[in-house]
């Protein structure tokens, strides 16, 4: 019988932690929640697999959470860590250099080295890795704010222009002068934003778990160019792309990786594929792996076990997976056109999604933020209509 594992998921409200849940809770693990403030944990903290929740707001570099980390692992009796962001990613990459010889912290730690994370997280280093390994990239360069009114003419529109930290919902595709003054207002003085040529088509996406540069465990799936620019997408393709997994296997390799990791590409016209960026994490849509047969945070016992791990799901077969809340939003915004490409997709795939019904108290949740979401499309047109009454009628 598998021992019970004490399992740390971290930044809760992120789709790679329910995924998570999911996997390592029905296997009998006791699972704790890492989030960020009570209203975080209002969905997937209410999973019947979670046994506690641990507060806490990344609100500076991840040195600083270092100790906080490994604090949590002693106190709570954590024998594995998976990280979910990016922060994530460095803090435990860091708390796993820091941590003594043979004790409990070090076995629950399993990450890159810092110098294959920095490659990771700095735009221009990984497009130097590519060029080396002979992967193609677009075009980039990081910059910071200020410099983008002398670059970005240079450059010539269009561009986009990526936040760091705020995955596909900070990409930013700018057209012309008024557009990137829009954009430079809005941002603070100092930040570095990736510059980019514009590439235009779908979002082809690996994700996986690696150790010591070999890839356990890979899924490839696309989304739509439509939906590529917003957080998570509503909708996303199952993809057998034979270019993805040589991908990933020649990054994990050149960067000795260990744990989890997400590529970024872009399919041209012509079908190549161009790597836009590594992220030291699962993919959102981990959960598409997991509906799939393709356990990735179960990846994580096998770095720890040293054996492989079968998967808690069997492949149901889909070819498309549906972000439930994401897809809620998407039709609600998009109106008649939104609600006829859904059912032609619904249609034409067998669907999965992030529901998982058997999970009673996380399915419960997800329902009253489904309903909350419907409430809120009726009631915020009435409130700011009677707002608008009140100010005509006010001194």
């Amino acid at each position: 019988m598998e021992t019970r594992l004490g399992i740390l998921v971290m930044s809760c409200h992120w789709q790679g932690a329910l995924a998570s849940v999911q996997s390592l809770g029905r296997r009998g693990h006791r699972i704790v929640l890492v989030a960020w403030s009570p209203e975080e944990a209002k969905l997937h903290g209410q999973s019947d697999f979670v046994s506690d929740i641990v507060f806490r707001f990344p609100i500076g570099e991840p040195a600083e959470d270092v100790s906080w980390l490994l604090d949590v692992i002693e106190c709570y009796g954590i024998d594995l860590v998976i990280p979910i962001s990016d922060h994530d990613a460095e803090v435990v990459a860091l708390a796993a250099e820091r941590a003594a010889p043979g004790s409990r912290q070090e076995a629950a730690l399993y990450a890159p080295s810092a110098e294959s994370l920095a490659i990771a997280r700095d735009r221009n280093a990984t497009a130097a890795l590519c060029h080396r390994i002979g992967l193609p990239t677009p075009r980039s360069w990081a910059v910071e704010v200020a410099d983008l009114y002398k670059v970005v003419p240079e450059w010539g529109y269009p561009v986009f222009l990526k936040e760091a930290g705020v995955a596909s919902s900070g990409v930013h595709e700018v057209r012309n002068s008024a557009e990137l003054g829009a954009f430079v207002a809005a941002r603070p003085e100092g930040q570095q934003v990736q510059m980019q040529e514009a590439v235009y088509g779908d979002l082809v996406d690996v994700t996986g778990i690696c150790r010591k540069g070999e890839v356990l465990e890979g899924f490839g799936f696309r989304t739509a160019y439509e939906f590529s620019h917003g957080g998570t997408p509503p909708y996303a393709l199952r993809d057998d792309h034979p270019g993805l997994g040589d991908y990933l296997a020649r990054i994990a390799q050149a960067l000795e990786w260990t744990g989890g990791i997400d590529l970024d590409c872009l399919q041209r016209p012509d079908g190549t594929l161009v790597l836009l960026e590594i992220n030291p994490r699962f993919s959102g849509t981990v959960n598409f792996a997991l509906r799939c047969g393709k356990d990735l945070p179960a990846g994580y016992l096998a770095l720890r076990a040293g054996r492989p791990v079968a998967p808690i799901f069997e492949d149901t077969g889909a070819t498309l997976f549906v972000s439930l809340e994401q897809e809620a939003a998407y039709l609600m915004q998009g109106g008649r056109e939104a609600r006829r490409r859904a059912q032609e997709l619904r249609y034409a795939h067998r669907v999965a999604d992030n529901g998982f019904p058997q999970d009673r108290g996380y399915a419960r949740a997800l329902r009253r933020r489904m309903w909350g979401m419907r409430l809120n499309r009726v009631i915020d047109p009435v409130w700011h209509s009677i707002r608008a009454a009140y100010r005509r009628v006010l001194p």
